[in-house]
């Protein structure tokens, strides 16, 4: 059997085209669901779905542009620091952890200082008992 020009265009109209489209239809539904477009509106008729992010953590760092950060740690001390784009929040439910990318020094009524030669910081998910995010103010 050998195929012909009007084989393979025949092939690729029936087959990979709908798969392109459905695949884009899918993409198009994850981005509304994802901007709660689809939600508000089933929720405007009475249907209630879950939310598509499954925890506060994961909503909270995927929607960040950066911000000041206060971490409260399990032993009440605090760390001061950037979440911007060279941090990161894992978003394993199991293994929580945070990178900070640069760290400061909190003084009592007095603004936040940098901490010299500083790299970043992680803490474990464990450690942390609460996590305030402050805007940035220019």
């Amino acid at each position: 059997m050998t195929f012909t020009s009007f084989d393979a265009v025949f092939f690729t109209v029936a087959f990979l085209v709908p798969g392109f489209i459905w695949e884009s239809v899918l993409h198009l539904t994850g981005l509304l669901s994802q901007r709660a477009i689809v939600r508000q509106l089933l929720a405007r008729y009475g249907v209630y779905t879950v939310h598509p992010v499954p925890t506060a953590w994961d909503y909270v760092f995927s929607h960040s542009t950066g911000s000041w950060v206060l971490v409260t740690l399990a032993d009440g001390s605090t760390i001061a620091g950037v979440f911007s784009a060279r941090s990161f929040a894992s978003s394993d439910a199991a293994e929580r952890d945070l990178f900070l990318e640069q760290l400061y020094k909190v003084e009592d009524d007095g603004p936040w200082q940098p901490v010299p030669m500083n790299r970043g910081v992680w803490i474990r998910g464990e450690a942390i008992r609460a996590i305030e995010f402050l805007e940035f103010q220019e």
